[in-house]
């Protein structure tokens, strides 16, 4: 399931921004790079999932110092865990799980800048646009591929489905390679469940935040600055 309509969207978004926006006050610019996540909460551990990032952005210049940025921006999230290259390491998983979980993402940022550096902070909300999920182990039990999330709801009649909305924040600090370029490191963490545990029961890691599967993703992208002036 891959809507093509928001990526178009995307597309276009970026597109648009490449043109006049404002003179001095907006600024415009584009987005890519590169994504590694994990999903808190569906009993794999570890940043496992690797993906995409691509998009575009618009900033308001509040001062020298502060600004806001809206965004929006294909991410590919998710977890993956594959089958144990040791089989005799007890240690290991025998168990193949892969979750995709593709969004088109719209966070509202805040950037403080201070030298070369760009610290940033603010919320997001995800909208799921694309879906895969496989699952099996070495005994031969498996589940999937679905490309859908009602057929994945359906199959294992969850109580609490899956949902298509992701909420969360996002801290970044990022460095400006020059005028034009800079290169950022975020961490986004969802703050609402996309999936309630089955049982009501607290998972132990800390990313589930004990109440759910929820998304978890570090991203290192390149983002270019179009029109005048330096990226603040």
């Amino acid at each position: 399931m891959l809507n093509i309509r928001s990526l178009l969207l995307i597309g276009f978004f970026c597109f648009s921004i490449g043109s006049q926006v404002s003179a001095q006050t907006f600024r415009p610019g584009i987005i890519m790079g590169l994504t590694t996540s994990q999903v808190g909460g569906d009993g794999f551990q570890g940043f496992n999932k690797l993906g995409l990032t691509f998009g575009g952005f618009v900033r308001y210049n509040l001062n020298d110092k502060w600004s806001t940025q809206f965004e929006i921006y294909y991410m590919q999230k998710g977890s993956r865990n594959d089958f144990s290259i040791t089989t005799n390491d007890p240690t290991q998983s025998s168990e193949y799980f892969l979750m995709r979980l593709n969004y088109v993402e719209i966070p509202l940022l805040f950037r403080l800048n201070h030298r070369r550096f760009i610290y940033e902070i603010g919320p997001y909300y995800s909208r799921l646009i694309g879906f895969n999920f496989e699952w099996r182990n070495d005994y031969g039990s498996s589940a999937g591929p679905f490309t859908d999330v009602d057929d994945f709801n359906s199959h294992y009649n969850f109580q609490h489905p899956l949902k298509e909305s992701d909420w969360g924040f996002i801290l970044g600090i990022a460095y400006k390679i020059n005028p034009k370029v800079v290169g950022a490191l975020r961490l986004g963490q969802g703050v609402m469940a996309i999936k309630k545990h089955e049982s009501g029961a607290v998972d132990p890691y800390p990313t589930s935040l004990n109440y759910g599967w929820t998304n978890t993703v570090i991203s290192g992208t390149f983002r270019i600055t179009f029109g005048e002036g330096d990226d603040r």
